[in-house]
């Protein structure tokens, strides 16, 4: 008797489970960062889910389908990530970043300091990480 497959098993929402608990063991027990650790999880339930089905070549077409999807979701939004990325950059080298944080500091209190700069770091991305 042939035993059925993993994926039909466990089912999909042990299948999310399970690839929610690999996102975290592998960005908190393996130091993945968490782009690599989501992509990896988006191959997993790709595999998981060819194992539900028949035909060769299933578990290439799973990754290889995970790849498309993620080219795919890059190219949508590539070009808004490139211009931040080179607003972050423009207002570093300008000095407007330095400025804008001594703004917030002025206005709600050095005691503050450190709420201000993660404001102002998650504002501008990049830009004012070097800050905090």
């Amino acid at each position: 008797m042939v035993a059925p497959p993993l994926a039909l098993v466990f089912g999909p929402l042990t299948v999310l489970v399970i690839s929610m608990l690999l996102i975290v063991a592998a960005i908190a027990w393996l130091r993945m960062h968490a782009f690599f650790a989501l992509f990896f999880a988006a191959i997993f339930v790709g595999l998981m889910t060819a194992l539900g089905q028949g035909g060769a070549g299933r578990f290439a077409q799973a990754v290889e389908s995970a790849m498309t999807e993620f080219g795919v979701a890059a190219g949508k939004i590539g070009f808004t990530i490139a211009i931040a990325a080179v607003i972050g950059v423009a207002l570093m080298e300008s000095g407007a970043a330095d400025k804008i944080i001594r703004r917030f500091i002025a206005v709600l209190g050095e005691q503050r300091a450190a709420p201000v700069l993660e404001l102002v770091a998650d504002s501008l991305g990049t830009a004012g990480d070097r800050y905090v």
